[in-house]
């Protein structure tokens, strides 16, 4: 089976309708498996494992999430986001990914500077639309366990 998602996150766009940031997290119910789970699943599946941490003073995740998604684990790989908030301020590009498996257990939250995303905005050539975030590839599944969001704050 083959996917490609071309671009995501058009500017202004928002897709937080599955999780209310000011819910606690323990509202959810959901379980975060420990990292030693992760290592175990990623050695039995044969596939890298990237585990990405937000950083502790709210300054920008993005490149950290572009470095693993275009590096380590590129493909054939699972990449974990178990943080709460990961703040996103740049524009990132993640495409030609291969066999990759996204587990989000937090909100992935680009900053409400819609100037500034105006201004690095990059198009998307067969929409009249713009977006911060070419993400792409084949067999690329991502998993949010009914709590994982891209919030773009589209409301600003």
């Amino acid at each position: 089976m083959s996917s490609s998602i071309l671009a995501l996150l058009p500017v202004g766009a928002s897709a937080a309708a599955l999780w209310n940031p000011l819910v606690p997290r323990a509202a959810s119910k959901v379980e975060i498996p420990s990292v030693e789970d992760w290592e175990a699943r990623a050695k039995e599946e044969n596939r890298e494992l990237c585990v990405i941490y937000p950083d502790t003073l709210g300054r920008d995740d993005g490149p950290k999430i572009m470095d693993a998604l275009n590096d380590k684990c590129h493909s054939n790989s699972l990449v974990v986001l178990p943080g709460t908030t990961y703040h996103i301020n740049t524009n990132m590009t993640t495409l030609g990914l291969q066999d990759v498996q996204i587990h989000l257990y937090g909100t992935m939250l680009w900053s409400p500077d819609i100037e500034y995303w105006l201004s690095v905005s990059m198009p998307v050539g067969f929409q009249n639309q713009s977006t911060v975030w070419y993400f792409g590839g084949d067999n690329v599944v991502w998993d949010g366990y009914g709590v994982g969001t891209l919030d773009g704050n589209g409301q600003v």
